[in-house]
């Protein structure tokens, strides 16, 4: 029987939870923000939801991929969520800022960069990036959907 080309999912996450979780910056923003650093956590429990003590954390909470044997080209996604709290504001002049705002896009860009560097042979090909200091203040929530695109290599095993 011929083995089928296909990447699963799981790999991928553990992959991209392992590279968090061995960022130097990210634990070091994290350690001198929060005093601890982030919890990874991949999935989603709809009955214990990563709250407010769980800050700083960043999630994995879905993935997806398309692949077969007539595409040209397999595409993977991750869904990746970050959460901190932080509910000060400073002034500088007639503008009031959100400091969670600022600390959140900055944990979000550092997420990106080490999800961006993971793979050189197979960089991300596209995000969707957004902030969300609203619905769950005074935590404020990030999430970006990571694209990757690999290109079908006839009779090779596909590793990510």
């Amino acid at each position: 029987m011929r083995s089928m080309q296909t990447i699963p999912l799981m790999d991928i996450a553990m992959k991209q939870a392992d590279a968090l979780r061995n960022s130097e910056a990210i634990r070091e923003f994290c350690l001198s923000k929060y005093g601890k650093l982030p919890q990874i956590i991949i999935g989603h429990n709809l009955k214990q939801k990563p709250g407010r003590d769980d800050c700083p954390a960043i999630l994995i909470p879905r993935m997806g991929k398309i692949e077969g044997e007539d595409n040209r080209e397999f595409r993977y996604f991750t869904l990746i969520g970050w959460m901190i709290v932080n509910d000060q504001e400073i002034a500088e002049e007639d503008v009031r800022i959100l400091q969670g705002l600022e600390e959140s896009d900055a944990l979000g860009q550092m997420i990106y960069e080490t999800l961006c560097l993971l793979n050189p042979s197979y960089p991300v090909s596209e995000s969707h990036y957004e902030i969300d200091a609203v619905e769950f203040f005074p935590q404020i929530v990030g999430e970006m959907q990571l694209n990757i695109i690999m290109p079908r290599t006839m009779g090779m095993a596909m590793k990510y």
